[in-house]
């Protein structure tokens, strides 16, 4: 258990240095809207969420808006629409997506 979560740890760490660095393919992101998200605890439970599923590298939630913006590998918008649902929020398409 140990070795898979050091292993997993790693691979979110090595995502994230790629794309800070800006060397990876990755898509330049998704926008989601999301609905229901009324408070800083709204916002870090999307946020976790979204990061849970495993070709997200990055979740940015902002409250005033809605608006989440989803960096990562072969982004899937349906995957990540059952994730926020699962998690209690409404999520779409973002008008500028």
């Amino acid at each position: 258990l140990s070795g898979l979560l050091a292993y997993l740890l790693l691979h979110r760490f090595m995502a994230r240095l790629h794309t800070a660095s800006g060397q990876t393919g990755q898509d330049p992101g998704l926008l989601l809207k999301v609905d229901g998200m009324s408070c800083q605890h709204c916002v870090a439970s999307v946020k976790k969420t979204l990061e849970g599923v495993e070709t997200v590298t990055e979740a940015t939630p902002d409250l005033a808006s809605g608006i989440v913006r989803v960096r990562g590998d072969h982004l899937d918008f349906s995957v990540l629409v059952r994730a926020v649902e699962k998690a209690g929020f409404q999520a779409s398409r973002a008008p500028n997506d």
